[in-house]
């Protein structure tokens, strides 16, 4: 995760892959910057390598007051495999 702050109030956040702890790692970087008072934020996923999806899911979280679904199906290769993923409904940095 590549992070910077333009003008003391856009922030700037480049993943590169969702990893296990990069929700949380997120987390604490837009509590850091809330605090801060930032109007703005890029979330930069260009050449994202992929990763897990549920770090994914938590971070789309973040963001969406509502619990929604947002992944209907995983494709695999079994019927099994196939899942729902659904917001949290927190959004605190809504």
């Amino acid at each position: 995760m590549e992070t910077t702050l333009f003008d003391d109030d856009i922030a700037y956040i480049r993943l590169i892959e969702f990893g296990t702890q990069i929700a949380g790692d997120i987390k604490k970087r837009l509590a850091g910057y809330k605090k801060q008072g930032i109007r703005a934020l890029i979330l930069d996923l260009r050449n994202n390598h992929s990763g897990l999806l549920g770090s994914a899911v938590n971070i789309i979280s973040m963001f969406i007051k509502d619990k929604i679904l947002i992944i209907t199906a995983v494709k695999g290769r079994v019927e099994e495999m196939k899942k729902e993923y659904f917001t949290t409904g927190d959004g605190e940095f809504f």
